[in-house]
C-alpha cells in the first residue's frame, strides 16, 4: 500500500533531483493545534469554575437591586463574556466532555433562564400610551376598541376600492380619506411597539391591512395607466395623493408585501409625489416670513421618504429610482429642507441696525421651529436613502454628476451647521453620508480644497465627542456623552458606520490622517482609553477605535511617535489591542511573556487576576509538552538530514516561533530556519522560499515543501516553482474536501509517509560547498536565528533573491 497518495505529477523537475526539503513548523513538524487544545482543556475546568462564581455574584446583585435606580454597576459576569467562545468549544469532542463532566451545562441553563427574565421585559401597568390613547381607555381590554376600529377602517377601504375604478372610488373620497387617517395613525402607532399583540392578533391585523392596501394599490394602478392621470382636478389629485400617502405609511413598516404591483405603480407614485413637493415648496417660498400665511399644500414626497429608505435597498426599486431620475428630485428635496433646518436670522436693514443694537436677537417662531424639526427628520431620511444608493450602486456614486454635486453640497454646508443638540442627528447623518461618498469619489478629491478640510474637521468633531470619561460618576467608565445620550439610539449605528468609513477613507486618501493629528484626535483617543478601567471597554467600541488607529499608523509615519508619546502601549496592554500593539511596538518594548501574562490577566475576573502568572506558566508548560515531536519524527529528521538539506519555513511572530524552535530542541536538525516575523514576507509569498534557496545554495526545482496549510504552504510552494509539494491534512474531513486551486503533488497521512516516496537510497546529496556557503553569511550552523528576536522585526540584509535560480547555486 502506498503511504503517500500521488495527486498529479510534480511540476518542474522530478523527485530524483531533490536535494532539499522545506518543512512547515506548526501542525506539521509539531502538533501545535492539538497541543493548544490539550493545554486549554486542562485549564478549562478552572476557567468554568471562576466564570460560574462571577455569574452567581452578578446575578445575586442584580436581583437584590432590581428596580433600584441608584444601584451601581453589577459585578463583572465572566460567564457572559465566555459564551461566544463556548459556541466554538461545544463543537469539539474533548471540550464537550469537559462541559458535561464539570456540569457546566447546568450553569448554562441557569444563565439562560436568568437572561431570558431580563430580555422578556414587561411593561409596567402605569405606563401611559401616546398617540391613540383614547382608543385604549378600557383597563380590562385596552386593545379591543383599537383593534375593532382598525378592522372596520380596513374593511371599509377594501369595500370601497376593491374592483373599483378611480372615479368610483373618488366619489367616496371623504369616507375613504377618513379611513386612511385611521389606518396611517394605527400603522405608525404599532411601529412604536407600545401595543402588545399576541400572534393571533398580529395575523388578523396583517390580513386586514393587506386587504385594504391591496384595494388601494388596485385603484392606483388603474389610475397610473389611464389617460387622465396627468390631468386630475384639484380634488381628484388630493385624493390620489392621499392614496400614495397611506400606501407609503404601510410600505415604511411592511417591506415585503405586494412587490410586483408596487414596482408597476412606483413611477407614477414618484411623479405624483414630486408634483406635490414642487407645489408645497413654491407656496412656502412665496410666503416665507409671512405670519398670516396658511398651511402649505400637502407634500407627499416628504411622507414617502421613510418608505424609500426600504425601497432603496431593493434592486428593482433602485433601477426605477435612477430610470425615473428620482435621485434628482431627492437632491432638490434635501437642499430645500436644509434651507429650512439651517435657520438664519433675517438680515436687518442698515437704517434699523443702530436701533436694534441693544435688542435681543429674534429667534425662530413656534411655527418655524416645527418646520425646522420636520425638515431635520426629512434630511435624516434622505441621508439614509442616499447612503443605500451610494453603497449599493457604487459605480453610479463614483461617476454620477449628481452625487458629485451632493458631496460638494455637504462639504460646503455641513461646517456651517449650528452646533446645537437639535442638529446632532442631522449633523451625524450628513457627515457619514459625506464619508461614504468621499470613499467612492476618492480619485476626484484635491488636497488644496479648503471646503474638504472644513468638512473633515466637522466630521471628526462628531465622531470624537460621542464617548467620554469625564461625565461619568465612575471616573474609569467610558460613557456616551450627555450631549449624545438623548439621541444615542438614533445615531449609535451611525457612529460605528462613521468610524468604519473614516478608517476606509484614510486608506484611500492618506493625507486625511493629517487632520486626525492636527486636531489631536488620535492622542485624544489614547488619553481617553488610558482612563478606562481594564475589562470594561465594550468590544465593538474597542474595535472601532483600534481599527481607526491602525489605519492612521499605516497612512502616516508621524502617527506612531505621537501615539507612543501618549502612552499607547499602556492602552494596548489594558484593552488587548493586539493589532495596534503589533504595529506600534516590537519585542524590546513588549516581551512575549509579559504580553501573554497580561492576556491571561484580562481573561480572569478581578479577584483572581493574581493567579494569572501561575495559570500562564501552567498553560505554557502543558503546551510545550504536548507540542514536542515524537521520537519517530526525530528519527525521521535524522535520517533525512543524511541525504538532504533541511529547512524550516514558518509564519508567525518572531518571538513566539523561535520560542517553539528553541524550547523543543528542533533547531539542530535544520540547515536553515526562516520565520516570517523576521522578514518582509510570509508564506505564500514566493520570496520567502527563494530566500531559503539562496541561503542553502540550491535551485527552486530541487526543493520540496511539506506543510498542513493549502493556502500558504502548498500554494506558496507552487508559486515559488518548487519541485513538489507534500500536504499533511490535519483531519479526515480536510482530506475529503475537494482542493480547488490548491492541488498538492502528494497527500500524506503522517510525516514518515514521505520516506516511501523520496529517493533516500541514493548517495548523499549534501554538498560541502553549499554548507560552507550557508555558514559564510553569518548564521549559526547554517540556521538563520537571533538571540532575541522582536515581533515583526525584519532581517537587516539578505542575499540577492534574484539570483536564486542562477548557476551559482548549482551545487557543483
Amino acid at each position: 500500500v502506498m503511504a503517500a497518495t500521488k495527486l498529479r505529477s510534480p511540476g518542474s523537475g522530478c523527485l530524483s533531483q531533490i536535494t532539499t526539503i522545506f518543512f512547515d513548523l506548526d501542525n506539521t513538524l509539531i502538533p501545535t493545534r492539538k497541543a493548544d487544545a490539550k493545554a486549554c482543556n486542562k485549564v478549562l475546568p478552572y476557567m468554568f469554575q471562576l466564570a460560574n462564581s462571577t455569574f452567581q455574584e452578578s446575578r445575586q446583585y442584580r436581583l437584590e437591586n432590581k428596580g433600584n435606580p441608584d444601584a451601581g454597576e453589577a459585578p463583572a459576569d465572566v460567564l457572559r463574556v465566555m459564551l461566544p467562545a463556548m459556541c466554538h468549544l461545544a463543537v469539539e469532542d474533548k471540550a464537550r466532555q469537559i462541559i458535561f463532566k464539570t456540569k457546566q451545562d447546568e450553569a448554562l441553563y441557569e444563565c439562560l433562564v436568568f437572561h431570558f427574565s431580563i430580555a422578556h421585559w414587561k411593561r409596567p401597568p402605569a405606563l401611559e400610551f401616546l398617540g391613540v390613547e383614547w382608543t385604549l381607555n378600557d383597563e380590562e381590554k385596552p386593545k379591543q376598541f383599537f383593534l375593532l376600529l382598525l378592522q372596520l377602517a380596513a374593511i371599509e377601504v377594501r369595500m370601497q376600492m376593491d374592483n373599483k375604478s378611480f372615479n368610483q372610488a373618488a366619489a367616496q373620497a371623504e369616507l375613504i380619506t377618513a379611513c386612511f387617517i385611521i389606518l396611517e395613525i394605527s400603522v405608525n402607532y404599532m411601529a412604536t411597539d407600545q401595543l402588545d399583540l399576541d400572534q393571533k392578533e398580529k395575523q388578523q391585523v396583517y390580513t386586514a391591512l393587506k386587504g385594504a392596501f391591496s384595494g388601494v394599490m388596485s385603484v392606483l394602478t388603474k389610475l397610473s395607466t389611464s389617460e387622465a392621470r396627468n390631468n386630475l382636478s384639484g380634488k381628484d389629485k388630493s385624493f390620489a395623493a392621499a392614496m400614495v400617502r397611506v400606501l407609503a405609511a404601510w410600505l415604511a413598516q411592511e417591506t415585503t408585501a405586494m412587490r410586483p404591483g408596487l414596482y408597476q405603480v412606483l413611477p407614477y407614485m414618484f411623479q405624483l409625489a414630486n408634483s406635490t413637493f414642487q407645489e408645497s415648496r413654491q407656496y412656502r417660498l412665496e410666503n416665507k416670513g409671512n405670519p398670516d400665511a396658511g398651511e402649505a399644500p400637502a407634500d407627499v414626497l416628504r411622507v414617502m421618504l421613510p418608505a424609500m429608505c426600504h425601497l432603496a435597498v431593493e434592486d428593482k426599486a433602485r433601477q426605477i429610482i435612477f430610470k425615473t431620475k428620482q435621485d434628482e428630485a431627492l437632491y432638490e428635496c434635501l437642499v430645500f429642507h436644509f434651507s429650512i433646518a439651517h435657520w438664519k436670522r433675517p438680515p436687518v436693514p442698515r437704517a434699523e441696525r443702530l436701533k436694534r443694537l441693544n435688542e435681543p436677537d429674534p429667534g425662530p417662531t413656534p411655527r418655524q421651529q416645527e418646520e425646522m424639526k420636520d425638515s431635520r427628520a426629512a434630511i435624516v431620511s434622505l441621508c439614509n436613502i442616499f447612503m443605500n444608493l451610494t453603497v449599493l450602486e457604487a459605480k453610479i456614486a463614483e461617476e454620477s454628476l449628481l452625487f458629485s454635486n451632493l458631496l460638494r453640497f455637504i462639504f460646503e454646508n455641513l461646517p456651517e451647521l449650528k452646533d446645537t443638540p437639535d442638529n446632532l442627528v442631522m449633523h451625524g447623518h450628513l457627515a457619514v453620508l459625506g464619508m461614504l461618498m468621499l470613499k467612492q469619489q476618492a480619485k476626484k478629491v484635491k488636497k488644496n480644497d479648503f471646503s474638504i478640510c472644513r468638512y473633515i474637521q466637522a466630521t471628526i468633531r462628531f465622531l470624537w465627542d460621542a464617548y467620554i470619561v469625564d461625565e461619568s460618576n465612575d471616573p474609569t467608565a467610558l460613557v456616551v456623552s450627555i450631549a449624545y445620550k438623548e439621541h444615542w439610539m438614533e445615531i449609535m449605528e451611525l457612529w460605528f458606520l462613521g468610524m468604519q468609513t473614516m478608517s476606509g477613507v484614510i486608506l484611500q486618501i492618506p493625507w486625511i490622517s493629517e487632520f486626525a493629528l492636527e486636531s489631536g484626535w488620535a492622542e485624544g483617543i489614547v488619553e481617553t482609553l488610558k482612563k478606562v478601567k481594564i475589562g470594561t471597554l465594550p468590544g465593538n467600541v474597542k474595535s472601532a477605535f483600534e481599527d481607526l488607529l491602525c489605519q492612521l499608523v499605516e497612512a502616516n509615519s508621524d502617527v506612531p511617535a505621537k501615539l507612543k508619546k501618549a502612552d499607547a502601549l499602556r492602552v494596548c496592554r489594558n484593552h488587548r489591542m493586539m493589532e495596534l500593539g503589533k504595529k506600534l511596538f516590537d519585542n524590546e518594548e513588549l516581551p512575549l511573556e509579559e504580553w501573554r501574562c497580561h492576556l491571561w490577566s484580562e481573561a480572569l475576573p478581578e479577584p483572581f487576576r493574581c493567579l494569572s502568572g501561575e495559570v500562564y506558566r501552567t498553560w505554557l508548560q502543558l503546551r510545550l509538552r504536548y507540542m514536542t515531536p515524537t521520537a519517530e519524527t526525530f528519527k525521521m529528521l535524522e535520517s533525512l538530514k543524511a541525504h538532504f538539506f533541511l529547512a524550516l519555513i514558518t509564519n508567525g511572530p518572531s518571538a513566539a516561533q523561535w520560542e517553539k524552535v528553541n524550547r523543543l530542541n528542533v533547531a539542530k536538525y535544520f540547515d536553515c530556519i526562516l520565520v516570517s516575523g523576521d522578514l518582509p514576507w510570509e508564506k505564500p509569498d514566493a520570496r520567502i522560499f527563494h530566500a531559503a534557496c539562496n541561503l542553502l545554495g540550491v535551485q527552486a526545482h530541487q526543493c520540496i515543501m511539506v506543510g498542513d496549510k493549502l493556502e500558504t504552504d502548498i500554494q506558496g510552494g507552487k508559486d515559488a516553482k518548487l519541485g513538489a509539494t507534500f500536504w499533511l491534512p490535519l483531519t479526515n474531513a480536510e482530506r475529503a474536501e475537494p482542493q480547488l486551486g490548491y492541488m498538492p503533488d502528494f497527500t500524506i497521512h503522517n510525516l514518515s509517509d514521505m520516506l516511501a516516496v523520496l529517493p533516500c537510497g541514493m548517495s548523499s546529496r549534501r554538498f560541502p560547498a553549499s554548507r560552507d556557503r550557508c555558514s559564510s553569511i553569518g548564521t549559526a550552523g547554517g540556521v538563520l536565528q537571533r538571540s532575541r528576536v522582536p515581533y515583526n522585526r525584519r532581517v537587516a540584509s539578505l542575499p540577492d533573491l534574484d539570483s536564486c535560480n542562477s548557476n551559482s547555486s548549482d551545487g557543483s
